[in-house]
């Protein structure tokens, strides 16, 4: 039998793992990992990504290409309603942001912001109604797309938006997506075979086992080899 731990099974296993980020970079960087990268390896990295960002309180457009690119890998034809309500969110918060940065030229950003976003990006996915990304577009996203466009030709609307605790919105929803995509994954396969070698070995007296889980399971491929 082949003994050796599959790397991206490894990898995945650790970026699950409540560990710093700096720590999991290192080991994303040290791990052999071959490419093309696995689907399931993407989408953890994916949700690594987009807990750091809530973990950090940091809404950004490198969010919203997260929550793109998972919609592109996991949900084409099996479309998440949390999902877009947390790109709609999060695409008003990296707007409006911009109207609370406390530079002299908040309105200039909001509106080049306003074009980059809902007029250029969401526009795009509007546009495709028939292709894989159109299973975005919600009606609060388009509702959404009316309000940025009035925002841009009435002050009124910016100040009520610039009141507006988008970033709470955005951070909220963000956090219901990111419970039910980790509860919908399952745990990693490492993490079964983890508690599967655990309990073989608390059970089996005739097995001594030191460290934790992952000790289980090298122990254990030790045996099989």
């Amino acid at each position: 039998m082949d003994g050796d731990l599959n790397p991206a099974e490894v990898l995945e296993f650790v970026l699950r793992e409540p560990i710093e980020d700096r720590l999991a970079n290192l080991l994303f960087l040290a791990i052999p990992v071959s490419s093309p990268l696995s689907p399931c390896l993407v989408r953890t990295m994916l949700i690594r990504r987009l807990a750091s960002d809530l973990s950090f309180r940091s809404i950004s457009e490198r969010s919203l290409h997260s929550l793109e690119y998972l919609h592109h890998l996991h949900h084409r034809n099996d479309p998440s309603y949390t999902l877009r309500a947390a790109y709609c969110a999060v695409a008003v918060e990296c707007t409006a942001s911009f109207l609370r940065s406390g530079h002299s030229d908040d309105d200039g950003e909001f509106f080049s912001a306003v074009n980059r976003i809902w007029n250029c990006r969401i526009e795009d996915l509007v546009a495709a109604e028939e292709e894989e990304t159109a299973g975005l577009v919600s009606d609060g996203l388009k509702r959404a797309r009316r309000e940025m466009e009035q925002a841009v030709v009435d002050s009124r609307v910016r100040d009520a938006l610039k009141k507006r605790n988008t970033k709470e919105e955005a951070l909220e929803i963000l956090m219901i997506y990111l419970k039910e995509e980790i509860l919908q994954m399952g745990p990693p396969f490492l993490m079964i075979l983890a508690d599967y070698c655990w309990d073989f070995y608390h059970k089996n007296q005739s097995f001594a086992v030191t460290g934790g889980r992952i000790d289980a399971v090298v122990q254990m491929v030790e045996v099989l080899e």
